[in-house]
């Protein structure tokens, strides 16, 4: 899925809305961008500190022509997808129209959740202005409902590729290929893309679980048939993070300047390669409990929590 598929995916399935009343004597022309929309999607088992395997969350304020969206995992777990928190001011019109949809009473059509399942995002939705207030629960199994929602849905999918292009506090991560003499190792790398400083756990103090763990993995590609859909990529290969060395004293957290970037190298990768075969390699960093109740403090930065993959690195049988 592309990533405006999996943003769009998101949209349907991820709002709670409040707009707070007119203020001052501008007039109702004035008070139309006076607003607050956030839009968030909870979905997945509960990890650590009530942070869910999927969330995120889009927050516009019309008052300080702002948009800022928080994600912790990529909702269709896209390659090379970041996460953290993207901001962006918006053009005055985007606001118009986000405003002129919901004054049309777009969540007032909405009835009862059925409940969803399991695997099902939670949505809420929520909208006060002057003395009205109006609160929806949803569930992403939802369908008939939230296809309701297709003119909302039309205007934030012009908001969030705006956001992706503008990283605050976020953080990438790539895999480096290292070639050695009896094998291969890799490097997992953290880049903070962003323009603020961020902190995320250290990748050797995790406890190798999943929510908490880093690794490089490896797949075979599998051969390309004219007209035929590959069979899903077979991860069969983890490569973990080159020990630390006995008494060395690991810190649990880094802090990333903006632009900067951290690399751990792997294991080495001894392997019988296929002779014409071709591999693809990926770097795995996943952190979502970094985040005692006992230290608040400690915490000096952005603190990026959750789930992101590396863009796919191809290792031809022609570069062998």
């Amino acid at each position: 899925m592309t990533r405006a598929g999996g943003l769009r995916a998101l949209l349907v399935c991820c709002c709670a809305l409040l707009l707070p009343p007119s203020l001052g004597s501008a007039g109702k022309r004035g008070s139309m961008n006076d607003f607050v929309f956030t839009c968030r999607s909870r979905g997945g088992p509960e990890i650590a500190d009530g942070l869910a395997e999927r969330e995120s969350i889009l927050r516009v304020e019309g008052r300080r022509g702002i948009a800022t969206y928080e994600q912790h995992r990529s909702e269709s777990d896209s390659n090379g997808e970041p996460i953290g928190r993207f901001e962006a001011p918006l053009d005055p019109t985007a606001f118009g129209r986000l405003r002129s949809v919901l004054d049309t009473g777009i969540l007032d059509q909405l009835g009862p959740t059925s409940g969803g399942s399991f695997s099902s995002s939670l949505i809420t939705y929520g909208f006060e202005a002057g003395g009205k207030h109006v609160q929806k629960v949803l569930s992403s199994g939802d369908h008939d409902q939230l296809t309701r929602l297709g003119p909302l849905e039309d205007v934030l999918n012009g908001i969030l590729p705006v956001l992706f292009q503008h990283p605050r506090a976020a953080l990438r991560v790539d895999v480096r290929r290292i070639a050695e003499t009896g094998g291969e190792r890799f490097e997992l790398v953290l880049v903070d893309i962003g323009t603020e400083a961020i902190e995320v756990a250290n990748p050797r103090t995790l406890t190798d679980h999943p929510g908490s763990r880093a690794f490089v993995e490896i797949a075979a590609a599998p051969p390309e048939k004219p007209g035929v859909t590959p069979p899903p990529l077979r991860w069969a290969t983890t490569l973990r993070l080159e020990p630390v060395s006995a008494g060395t004293q690991e810190p649990r957290r880094l802090r990333l300047a903006p632009g900067a970037a951290q690399a751990y190298r792997t294991e080495t990768w001894h392997h019988t390669v296929t002779p014409g075969a071709d591999y693809l390699v990926r770097a795995v960093f996943e952190s979502y409990g970094d985040t005692p109740a006992a230290e608040p403090a400690a915490v000096s930065a952005y603190l990026v929590r959750g789930a992101v993959r590396s863009e796919v690195l191809e290792l031809l049988a022609s570069d062998r």
